[in-house]
């Protein structure tokens, strides 16, 4: 278990890739197989929402995104692409 101070000292070392990653793992609940399956048509930024269907179970998730996890989203997005 992290504490909320050791997970921001965590991020503020972390690519903006990484740091999307893991803001999605705390502030949503996502998984590594979540994180892997997620596509770009799922996330909405300009309201804040992620809707898609879990791999694992097919069952649909609607979720709202904190600021601080679009804002990442909104770095990495490009920063992914370019890979």
């Amino acid at each position: 278990m992290f504490e909320a101070d050791e997970i921001r000292l965590l991020l503020d070392k972390t690519d903006p890739v990484l740091r999307a990653q893991s803001l999605l793992g705390v502030n949503v609940g996502f998984g590594q197989t979540d994180v892997a399956g997620l596509s770009k048509s799922a996330i909405n930024l300009k309201t804040g929402w992620l809707g898609y269907v879990r791999q694992k179970t097919g069952i649909g998730r609607r979720v709202p995104l904190e600021p601080e996890t679009i804002k990442a989203l909104e770095d990495a997005i490009p920063a992914y692409s370019c890979a």
